[in-house]
């Protein structure tokens, strides 16, 4: 394993006191891991807006009689 590059900061054990390895992402890594994370955010959105209108739909033709 190797020590982090900032040796100002302590490394990150882990429960034996093993050193944890950390990555640092370059800024065009962050931007996609940003791009990626709002992607699925707004899939997720979607999805709960789909199940809320199907659910909305189907208590609707229940409600006026169309079951």
């Amino acid at each position: 394993m190797t020590e982090p590059t900032n040796p100002a900061h302590e490394p990150l054990r882990d429960g034996q006191g093993n050193i944890i390895e950390t990555v640092e992402l370059t800024a065009e890594e962050q931007a996609a891991r940003k791009r990626r994370a709002r992607f699925t955010a707004l899939a997720l959105v979607a999805f709960i807006a789909l199940i809320f209108v199907v659910t909305v739909v189907r208590l609707i033709s229940n409600v006026g009689g169309g079951a």
